[in-house]
């Protein structure tokens, strides 16, 4: 008899011997592509996330707060919830990184729900970091003004000092209590003379640390060289110290000697500038006087020139005219050759007063004490300035007529026709005109010299 096998009535041996072969026959994957279960994921992220926890709770107790924030930090990132900022800010104040912290909690507030419990504890550590780091930016400033006091001196020293107690009580008011910046103020009080302000804040220090700390033992010697400059300040007050009596005449002699070198300098640099005008002056007159002496001896060389052509040359007498005498051109030439000469003696006594001028004017005649001109006036100096001037003029004028005079006669001469006359020689004759001028001179100068005496009696010379 047979029977009809149904799927349902197959035994269980074959059903798991098609399931094998299935699983044999099909493709095999590539190995690249196998992932693991979704199940193991989220299980090895809460690894990791516990593993983090740890880290920053071991940070944390063993005083890491810089590394428990950054723990804190990566969780954050991890979970997404806002308590790690939180966390991480209290670790940053605790390890006094103001700004990191003020940061974290500003973040935590912008990111925490309205109704999370920690967002008011979140703003009031906010609110004392921001002023805790206020309070570091003057300790900081006053550091860096009580290291100038340190390197500089005198009033510069005293500036930054002073800023240092101030930027120090600013810091104190913003975090008061903090033992080394009591200390830092009480130091600077005590060298800026404040000593009692010195006292007053290291006891402050005392009542809060141990004596046999570090910050005790300085508040102590603080203390103590603070009640020594009081007791010193107070025996100066008594009685004034001999040291400080010194000191202040020290001083009124220095300023008594600055004024009077100042004085000196002053009266040194007035003498100077009237030596040097003295000098300028001097060196005016001696460049008049060469560039008249120049002028002079060019007119003289051109006179002597003319009278040697009058007396070597012969010029016959234009046609169609009447003899004259030549008697009057000789009495030219005698005429203009003495006032020539008296022209030359007036610029000979007008040069040599010149020259006792500026030797009296000079700057060897200048007092160095008193600023004047030793033996002459200024009055006097200008008058006689002014004589010389009028002979150096006189001079010059006598010896312009003496050459146009001398010029006129050797005109004369020299055209006259050749008649004779009683004592006069012919056109020509150098031997004989050479003989007459000085003869002719004879008469002029006999006027001249009585005329001379005269001006002198007077005063013109």
């Amino acid at each position: 008899m047979s029977r009809t096998v149904t799927p349902t009535m197959l035994p269980s041996w074959c059903c798991a011997a098609v399931l094998a072969c299935l699983v044999v026959l099909a493709p095999c994957p590539s190995a690249a592509q196998p992932r693991p279960p979704a199940a193991d994921k989220p299980s090895a992220h809460a690894a990791y996330v516990d593993s983090l926890k740890r880290l920053a709770k071991e940070a944390h107790e063993a005083g890491l707060y810089a590394e428990s924030a950054a723990h804190c930090r990566s969780l954050f990132k991890e979970t997404a919830d806002a308590v790690w900022l939180y966390n991480a800010g209290r670790a940053l104040h605790k390890a006094e990184a103001w700004a990191d912290a003020v940061a974290a909690y500003r973040e935590f507030l912008a990111r925490a729900p309205a109704g999370d419990g920690q967002r008011a504890k979140a703003g009031s550590f906010l609110a004392e970091s921001e002023r805790t780091m206020k309070a570091q930016a003057a300790a900081n400033a006053a550091t860096e003004a009580g290291q100038r006091a340190v390197a500089a001196q005198g009033p510069a020293a005293a500036t930054a000092r002073a800023e240092a107690i101030a930027r120090w009580h600013e810091a104190l008011q913003l975090a008061p209590g903090r033992i080394p910046w009591l200390l830092a103020l009480a130091r600077h009080e005590l060298d800026a003379g404040q000593a009692d302000a010195a006292e007053r804040h290291a006891k402050e220090a005392m009542a809060t640390v141990a004596a046999d700390s570090a910050e005790g033992k300085v508040a102590v010697s603080i203390a103590v060289a603070a009640q020594r400059e009081l007791a010193r300040q107070a025996a100066a007050q008594a009685e004034p110290s001999e040291a400080a009596r010194r000191a202040e005449e020290k001083r009124r002699e220095q300023e008594a000697l600055a004024a009077q070198q100042a004085a000196d300098r002053l009266r040194g640099a007035d003498e100077a500038r009237r030596a040097a005008d003295a000098q300028r002056g001097a060196e005016t007159l001696r460049l008049e006087r060469a560039g008249r002496d120049e002028q002079a001896r060019k007119e003289k060389r051109a006179a002597e020139q003319l009278l040697a052509a009058a007396g070597t040359q012969g010029v016959p007498a234009p046609a169609g005219r009447s003899p004259r005498l030549r008697w009057p051109g000789w009495a030219g030439l005698g005429v203009g050759a003495g006032v020539v000469a008296g022209g030359a003696l007036a610029l000979a006594q007008a040069n040599a007063d010149e020259g006792t001028l500026l030797l009296r004017v000079g700057a060897g005649a200048v007092n160095s004490q008193s600023g004047k001109i030793e033996g002459i006036s200024a009055d006097e100096a200008d008058s006689e300035a002014a004589r010389i001037e009028g002979r150096y003029t006189l001079g010059w004028a006598l010896c312009g007529a003496g050459a146009v005079a001398a010029g006129l006669g050797a005109w004369w001469t020299w055209h006259a026709a050749p008649a004779t006359a009683a004592g006069i020689p012919q056109r020509g004759n150098a031997v004989s005109a050479a003989a007459i001028v000085p003869a002719a001179a004879i008469v002029p100068a006999a006027a001249i010299v009585p005329a001379w005496g005269g001006l002198a009696v007077v005063g013109w010379f």
